[in-house]
């Protein structure tokens, strides 16, 4: 039996994460434009959310904003030298935002440049101690390369500060699973969905996973097989609720259906 799991959307999250940072920046105020070609990107107008951009540019060199946003659009398009190129730009002007290094080390993992990437989150983490996004894609980092110590170290130091930021309690349930402890994954799992979460691309992958970790402790128990076959089946229905195209559980759900 295959299961299909979800892991962690890390260029997704890396935008996020960067729109985020820029946001908090108040050194640079990003131009009334911004907001339009935020709206732009999201609808997947990439090209005209860049033209946008290009047309204030000159005039606000120093938005961290309008740095992180073009950078979002190269990398939308597949231009990740682009992206990149505006990541050192922004790096070298604001040294004291780790968003610039987040996004840099996720393009780069992109580029197959896996070490390089690693070594910036370690720099960024060491620099930003107290940043839980900095620690959790550290961790994620780590998971990548299946060094699950190492992830979960970063992963509990983000939960003794924050025990209610719910990407590391996904992702310490994320590393469970994978390393087939899946009473633990199951708990820390829905630990997760206790929290409130509005993302939907968060919640539908711990739903999926939830089904995964419930189809394993059905293969490990058989007097309790039926039982956790079917709370498998209503996590992978929970998430197609959320997304009715999610192939991922939609796939988990046909085989055992």
């Amino acid at each position: 039996m295959k299961n299909r799991i979800s892991s962690l959307s890390f260029s997704c999250l890396a935008i996020a994460i960067v729109f985020a940072s820029a946001a908090g920046s108040a050194l640079f105020a990003a131009p009334p434009e911004y907001a339009e070609a935020v709206k732009l990107y999201r609808a997947g107008q990439y090209e005209q959310s860049l033209e946008l951009i290009r047309s204030v540019f000159d005039a606000n060199k120093g938005s961290l904003e309008l740095r992180m946003l073009a950078a979002a659009n190269y990398h939308r398009q597949g231009n990740i030298d682009s992206a990149m190129a505006h990541m050192l730009y922004a790096m070298k002007e604001h040294p004291d935002q780790p968003g610039p290094a987040l996004y840099m080390a996720t393009l780069q993992r992109e580029k197959g440049a896996t070490a390089k990437a690693l070594e910036m989150m370690r720099r960024t983490a060491g620099k930003f101690p107290d940043e839980h996004w900095v620690r959790y894609e550290l961790a994620a980092t780590f998971l990548e390369q299946k060094k699950y110590a190492d992830a979960r170290r970063q992963v509990e130091a983000i939960i003794a500060k924050n025990p209610n930021f719910f990407p590391a309690i996904y992702l310490d349930g994320l590393i469970y699973m994978l390393e087939g402890s899946y009473e633990t994954a199951d708990f820390r799992f829905k630990n997760a969905l206790r929290i409130k979460m509005t993302d939907k691309e968060w919640t539908k992958r711990l739903y999926n996973n939830l089904g995964i970790v419930n189809e394993r402790l059905a293969e490990a128990n058989p007097t309790q097989k039926e039982e956790k076959l079917n709370l498998a089946r209503q996590y992978y229905r929970k998430a197609l609720e959320l997304d009715g195209e999610y192939a991922v559980a939609k796939s988990n759900l046909d085989r055992i259906d």
